[in-house]
């Protein structure tokens, strides 16, 4: 396959930027002294918060010993969205403590071995399907969330879409000078910048193909210092140099004296009577060793991401009918392009670049792009972080022979996915056993966009030069051969196909709207300020709160959205 692992040990012996910051409760068993040593009030037992508690699901604990602690502000999630609130609470001179359920891995304890690295840095664990299998959704469970494993694109709002959530939703931040001032702010702190002295195989190849088609190309920023040639960063960026949550806003609110949770679960937020409103946010309940930590707090701010927010706000009560619909998904399917070595041989010994090495995304096309055509709802080309393991689940089986070609091939092949901004509309719930569920099925107009959006990606791969062969990876294999075939023909038959069942193995990366902000309690989950509609001093600091789907990489938006959410606490706190 011409595949290997990179050199890690070099990094072995990195500096953890928060190291002494992060205390794992699934192992800590002085968790109380720790607190109190970090400044935070510590009490044993429950009493705090007793005549708060909602007995419903969260009783007392008879094995373990219980802890309650106070603090300005608890986080639930320290992700893209979590990690920016703490960061901005925490310098604004506020005790912050954050819980995420997931474990602190950075720099030198990222292996780039890609099986492990998915089973404990993502969601289900490796991935969640729909409850129709349809699409494998891929969710961030670490510190840090999403920004440590995502592929480091730093695509900002489109204006379009601003347009469109400040008119069609009466959003107004969108149309303000602070939303723009805040998109400055979080790709300052990211390090966002443009350009590589050397472009990867897979982006090069997709350049090079829309450029010789006249097509729209454009650079894509990252939030990565020096020229981060790293092919393996989904699995986390050995050095540091991927500008996660982890390495920035983490580490600012760290130095201002919050302390990260790992490996803690929250069951439920506590809620008692509200002034303003029915109810008001009291606190946390969350899992620890041996017991159930209490945190006592006004103010609440839930950011596990747009699978696990609205399960978490269900579980303490909260009855609005829009929290977990609304899901958007950003569908994506892939087209691959065989470009074979110029070398006499080829094969795995060739020295070329190899299409895991490089530069996750550094290009992207707007070909398809609707801003321009239609309504705003087009679909993005880009390119993948493609290791062997999922490239050798993605590839379609129709016989021994071929797939041992097709992964022989694995380092000479170019893959484009499409990112459709789609219109479809999911559901997250619950299930009996606690498990994420997804409904979630590709309406008529979504497909379609994916498939036009496919056959530019694959008219692309085709004029891209010294690309031999083209296809998708469809369950029909379909695959043409640009020099010899009727090109034309092969793309009206994968048009004419369609998007059936399983046809396609449909992905999704970025998960939005599920407890979507608004100016309406019966069409949304939060208001302008990203405050629950039901509980003061709750608050949404993750992808839930988008509109509609966003139809570009998240993550800038979700930290503008969060900057602006942590300015409005502080207004809040004000008042």
């Amino acid at each position: 396959m011409g595949y290997y692992m990179p050199d890690y040990t070099q990094f072995k012996h990195e500096k953890r930027p928060l190291e002494g910051k992060v205390i794992n409760v699934k192992e800590e068993t002085a968790l109380c002294a720790k607190l109190r040593d970090f400044g935070f009030p510590v009490h044993e037992g429950d009493s705090y918060m007793q005549g708060m508690r909602k007995m419903r699901r969260v009783e007392k604990n008879k094995k373990g010993k219980d802890l309650t602690v106070k603090c300005d502000a608890v986080v639930v999630g320290s992700g893209s969205g979590g990690g920016v609130i703490a960061g901005v609470l925490a310098k604004a001179g506020l005790k912050i403590l954050v819980i995420e359920k997931g474990e602190y891995f950075a720099r030198g304890d990222f292996s780039q071995i890609e099986g492990p690295s998915c089973m404990s840095m993502l969601e289900g664990p490796n991935s969640i399907t729909t409850e129709n299998a349809q699409v494998l959704i891929k969710a961030g469970t670490s510190v840090g969330g999403g920004s440590t494993v995502n592929w480091s694109a730093s695509l900002r709002t489109p204006d379009h879409v601003l347009c469109e959530w400040a008119d069609e939703h009466k959003l107004g931040l969108f149309r303000e000078k602070r939303y723009q001032q805040a998109m400055d702010a979080v790709c300052e702190r990211m390090q966002v910048k443009v350009g590589y002295k050397k472009e990867s195989f897979q982006n090069k190849t997709l350049r090079e193909g829309c450029e010789k088609l006249g097509f729209h190309v454009e650079d894509v920023p990252c939030n990565a210092l020096g020229e981060h040639y790293c092919g393996w960063c989904e699995c986390g960026c050995p050095n540091g140099a991927k500008q996660s949550t982890a390495e920035t806003w983490l580490v600012d609110a760290a130095s201002a004296g919050a302390v990260i949770l790992a490996g803690c679960y929250a069951e439920e937020i506590l809620l008692k009577a509200g002034k303003r409103k029915k109810k008001s946010a009291s606190g946390v309940v969350a899992n620890v060793l041996n017991g159930k930590l209490y945190v006592e707090t006004n103010i609440v701010v839930a950011a596990g991401g747009a699978l696990n927010t609205p399960l978490l706000l269900r579980r303490s009560g909260l009855q609005n009918a829009q929290i977990g619909r609304n899901l958007h998904l950003h569908p994506t399917i892939l087209a691959w392009g065989y470009r074979p070595s110029k070398k006499k041989g080829g094969g795995e010994d060739d020295d070329e670049d190899r299409m895991f090495e490089g530069s996750l995304i550094s290009a992207c096309s707007r070909e398809v792009g609707g801003q321009k055509k239609r309504d705003g709802y087009g679909a993005l080309l880009q390119t993948p972080s493609m290791l062997p393991g999922a490239f050798s689940f993605l590839v379609p089986w129709v016989s021994s022979a071929q797939y041992k070609s097709m992964l022989q091939r694995y380092s000479r092949t170019c893959v484009i996915f499409t990112l459709t901004r789609d219109r479809t509309c999911g559901v997250v719930t619950e299930a009996s056993n606690g498990r994420i569920s997804v409904n979630y099925s590709l309406c008529d107009q979504d497909k379609a966009m994916s498939l036009e959006a496919l056959g530019v990606a694959l008219r692309v791969l085709a004029a891209a030069p010294g690309v031999t062969e083209i296809g998708t990876m469809s369950v029909h294999d379909d695959k043409c051969s640009p020099a010899r075939d009727d090109l034309d023909a092969y793309l009206a038959r994968v048009q004419a196909r369609g998007i059936r069942g399983l046809d396609f193995l449909i992905q999704s990366a970025h998960q939005m709207g599920t407890c979507r902000m608004g100016v309406d309690p019966n069409t949304s989950s939060v208001d302008p300020t990203c405050e629950a509609w039901e509980v003061e001093g709750l608050f949404v600091g993750d992808t839930s709160v988008f509109p509609t789907a966003l139809g570009v990489n998240p993550m800038v938006t979700v930290q503008a959205i969060a900057f602006c959410t942590a300015h409005n606490i502080l207004n809040w706190l004000k008042s």
